[in-house]
């Protein structure tokens, strides 16, 4: 994604709702009882140096761990991760003779940070296309996003093989702006937003949706479940289910004034000020526990 795509997406988001950044990555890895052993894994495991301390080091040896750091930030509500890379220095990493291994330091824990496109569920859609085509044949879907997510060569290469199977049905539009998400929206008869993560964070996307008048189809996970049930715009599956998603679209499509709802409500709902007085008030009310 380009940077100006980046920081116009974070302009829109912080103009409309509070964000969450994470917190302490050092504090998080100290409490998981790591050894010499795993600093160095196999890859490093005859290392002329100590490894135990090196936190960036682990990107490369225990990418695990350092996942499941950002996991825990993302379970929290965190909507902003910051990759585990405060050490990746040349001088840093020379305390421990790994300094040729920066670059991939850097681009390994950019990997780890970054949103999966593996939990957005593609696949699922992917499987759902021919059950709605029975029912509705001109049916084409525009996957909004960019194709090919850092990190995830390998479910590109898996899905491929269905995305070939329904060309004639799925193109991909690529990352769009502000001006151009509104007006892809409201061409939209129908939002699909089939995430198997239950670590997803809220939708907002759905609420951009609603307000361009667009009902969406989400899987039923703890976040992404929360849009639909609050404005009544949508419906929401089981997860990994392309037969109970094929099922809600075609459910939309047939009676989708069933599903639209009045624009303003839905803007004064989700607006900054409203979420901003819904946050104070929680913190209120955590104060006078």
């Amino acid at each position: 994604m380009e940077p100006s795509s980046v920081r116009s997406q974070l302009d829109r988001l912080l103009a409309e709702r509070i964000l969450v950044i994470d917190g302490a990555m050092g504090t998080m890895l100290q409490a998981v009882p790591l050894g010499e052993a795993d600093f160095r894994g196999e890859r490093f495991r005859n290392h002329p140096r100590d490894l135990k301390g090196d936190n960036e080091i682990l990107v490369l040896t225990r990418p695990d761990v350092v996942e499941g750091v950002h996991r825990a930030y993302l379970e929290a509500g965190a909507d902003i991760l910051e990759t585990n890379t405060f050490g990746s220095t040349r001088i840093a990493q020379a305390d421990y003779g790994t300094e040729a291994c920066v670059l991939e330091q850097n681009q390994r824990a950019a990997e780890l940070a970054v949103r999966l496109a593996a939990e957005k569920g593609v696949e699922y859609l992917l499987e759902a296309l021919p059950r709605i085509a029975e029912r509705f044949p001109g049916v084409h879907v525009l996957h909004v996003g960019p194709r090919d997510a850092i990190g995830e060569a390998e479910y590109v290469r898996r899905i491929n093989p269905l995305i070939e199977q329904q060309r004639e049905r799925y193109t991909f539009a690529g990352t769009l702006d502000l001006a151009d998400m509104a007006v892809f929206f409201r061409n939209c008869d129908v939002h699909v937003l089939p995430s198997i993560n239950n670590t997803e964070t809220f939708g907002m996307v759905q609420v951009e949706a609603a307000l361009c008048g667009t009902p969406t189809v989400a899987s039923a996970l703890p976040g992404v479940r929360v849009v639909s049930q609050m404005t009544g715009m949508g419906l929401t599956v089981p997860p990994r289910d392309a037969r109970a998603l094929a099922d809600a679209i075609c459910e939309i499509l047939a009676h989708r004034e069933q599903y639209v709802r009045p624009r303003a409500p839905i803007a004064e709902q989700f607006s900054p000020m409203a979420t901003a007085e819904m946050y104070e008030k929680l913190f209120e009310e955590l104060l006078r526990r």
